[in-house]
């Protein structure tokens, strides 16, 4: 996950995906840990997603059947803004490395 904050900040995280049911669990790893859990569902070729956690807000990903979401978010402090974000999935086996210095937690 690669975007940027309300502050200006470029920020990188691991998003973890799980489907469970018609659900789909998603969590955002920091180098300070999980800072967001959200819980979304598919419909068309959009997954939203309501997360809580260091910030509480929504997050729509459209699908476009390759290696990256594109998405738009905002939460409660975002004084009404729109941010965006990608996710890039990894290859088979790639790692995930994130900054060091704990990065801001969005």
């Amino acid at each position: 996950c690669d975007g940027v904050s309300p502050d200006g900040q470029t920020y990188r995280a691991a998003v973890q995906i799980d489907k469970k049911g018609d659900t789909y669990i998603v969590r955002w790893l920091t180098p300070r840990g999980i800072v967001n859990v959200g819980v979304g569902v598919i419909n068309g070729n959009t997954l939203s997603v309501g997360y809580f956690g260091a910030s509480n807000g929504v997050v729509v990903y459209k699908l476009d059947g390759g290696k990256q979401l594109t998405g738009e978010w905002t939460d409660r402090e975002s004084g009404g803004h729109v941010y965006k974000e990608t996710l890039t999935k990894l290859a088979e086996g790639e790692k995930v490395i994130l900054p060091k210095g704990g990065g801001p937690v969005f």
